[in-house]
């Protein structure tokens, strides 16, 4: 599924987000992660999110009501993948699973995981327009060098208004972001 784009929307169920093989660029809430097969994201229901992959891989995604009882975080929250955690992912994709042997699998999979506190943070977005413009196209090439001044040309911005905001929205300069978003 390299490239494919899952656009922004939000539904009332939980979610469980992983990919085996594949890095996920995951766009939640208005941050985002990248995760490495080891990381999964725990998306609380109603919470806006959306995200692509940047190679071909599978992609799990579990979903739970809104009532379930094991739902634990009400942000999202990044979870360790460990091999018991990605065999309880994989007995939980079974369709076919009885109710009872999924409410139990569910149990157990939410009793083997916890946050991860070490986690690098997220990578917040710029709400300005302009902002968010460059920050989206550092994003999709990294490895673009262009300065301040560039950008600002690109998006008809001042050096200085790109500057502002994207200190004002993501509390990080726009070199530290952009070393960020390169991480």
């Amino acid at each position: 599924f390299a490239g494919d784009r899952l656009e922004p929307h939000d539904h009332p169920y939980h979610q469980l987000t992983w990919s085996p093989n594949s890095p996920l660029r995951m766009h939640v809430a208005g941050s985002q992660w990248t995760l490495a097969a080891e990381v999964a994201i725990w998306i609380p229901g109603a919470t806006p999110h959306g995200g692509e992959a940047t190679r071909d891989g599978e992609l799990c995604n579990l979903y739970f009501r809104e009532t379930s009882r094991v739902a634990r975080w009400a942000e999202p929250t990044l979870v360790a993948v460990t091999p018991l955690v990605e065999a309880l992912i994989a007995r939980l994709l079974d369709v076919e699973l009885a109710p009872e042997f999924r409410a139990r699998a569910e149990q157990v999979l939410f009793d083997s995981i916890d946050p991860l506190t070490h986690a690098a943070s997220p990578l917040r977005l710029p709400t300005d327009p302009r902002a968010r413009e460059v920050a989206e196209a550092i994003l999709t090439d990294p490895a673009d060098n262009r300065t301040l001044d560039d950008w600002g040309r690109a998006v008809h911005s001042s050096r200085s208004t790109l500057a502002r905001h994207f200190t004002a929205d993501t509390n990080l300069s726009f070199a530290a972001w952009r070393t960020q978003a390169r991480v």
